[in-house]
């Protein structure tokens, strides 16, 4: 029986893609040659007029987090963007401080398509969306008639400083786009499909400072966009809200990333299919063919041994106890 993965279609990868191309160009268009970083600490360091950018920005984003039927102006989905890559502050602040989040959903990945050129990755709009906008939201939908931020504008309280963090995800947006353009000019039509298959080892990985290879990050990076569905995943299929984590230095970036390449090699799975009882510890010599569980256990040691949850209408074999308490959040690297 096939194990539990992730639905992360090729179709959306390939979205998410041109919006970070889009917000590339938005971000270059703002700084020409892009955000320098300190070679050493991975510090931004972003000109006066992206700081102005990106202040703005902040300013301009409240009222769309809660409409979500329309695409807002760039700058301000380049912060929504950016927060849902920060899945369990996102999370943690839609039980508080900003429940509304909850009913957002994921990226409308199909109506961001239709807003961006898929040759000059500049982002369109129309009268339509311009006026949902400016009658929403009282702020000029073009970037560049909003000379100050609104001095009298209350910005929610989130869990993560977004301005920080969208300078963080700048330098992510350019190694990502760089590797997709090896890709391209190699000709190598199927790497996403691979990428996919590489996401699933990787996030199966035992507790331990592994980063993906960028590839596999991107992946990782379109199912947290998934908004809510990244958790209920995360937790189904790999036994707990994996975390995001991206404010290490480079050398950290790199180590870790030498980390999980040792480890993908190494991963070997056993492969006896002695039968479970659902809840019974997975070990070397047995495991559940539920199809809904961690899987079989790797031939290494992992820190403690999952334990089957169990698909919701029960395993094959065995009585069902009470589903077990999820295990706790974890960040994993970039």
């Amino acid at each position: 029986m096939t194990l539990a993965s992730p639905n992360i279609p090729v179709d959306d990868i390939q979205a998410h893609i041109l919006l970070m191309r889009a917000i590339h160009k938005l971000q270059h268009d703002v700084q020409p040659g892009g955000i320098p970083y300190d070679t050493q600490s991975g510090v931004p360091q972003p000109s006066k007029s992206t700081l102005k950018f990106l202040d703005n920005a902040m300013h301009r984003r409240p009222n769309f987090l809660f409409r979500p039927q329309e695409i807002p102006p760039l700058d301000v989905l380049m912060v929504w963007h950016t927060y849902m890559l920060s899945p369990t502050a996102y999370y943690e602040d839609s039980l508080k401080a900003l429940p509304a989040l909850a009913s957002l959903g994921g990226m409308p990945w199909a109506l961001v398509v239709s807003c961006i050129d898929d040759k000059t990755w500049t982002f369109k709009h129309n009268s339509v969306q311009i006026m949902h906008w400016e009658k929403l939201t009282s702020l000029p939908f073009n970037r560049e008639a909003t000379t100050e931020a609104p001095a009298a504008a209350k910005l929610p309280q989130t869990s993560v400083d977004l301005l920080k963090a969208v300078l963080r995800q700048s330098l992510s947006l350019d190694n990502m786009l760089a590797e997709v353009a090896k890709f391209e000019s190699a000709g190598n039509v199927q790497w996403i499909t691979h990428a996919i298959r590489e996401y699933d080892k990787y996030m199966r990985l035992p507790e331990g400072d592994y980063v993906p290879p960028l590839d596999v990050d991107i992946v990782w990076h379109t199912h947290q966009h998934s908004g809510m569905k990244y958790r209920d995943e995360s937790l189904k299929i790999f036994g707990q809200f994996i975390g995001h984590d991206d404010s290490h230095s480079p050398t950290v970036i790199r180590r870790g990333r030498l980390l999980t390449t040792s480890a993908l090699k190494a991963e070997t799975t056993c492969t006896k299919t002695a039968e479970v009882t659902h809840g019974a510890t997975l070990d070397s010599d047995a495991r559940c063919l539920c199809g809904d569980c961690l899987g079989p256990p790797p031939t290494r040691p992992r820190p403690r041994p999952p334990v089957c949850p169990g698909p919701p209408s029960g395993c094959l074999r065995g009585p069902r106890p009470p589903s077990p308490e999820p295990r706790p959040t974890r960040d994993k690297y970039e």
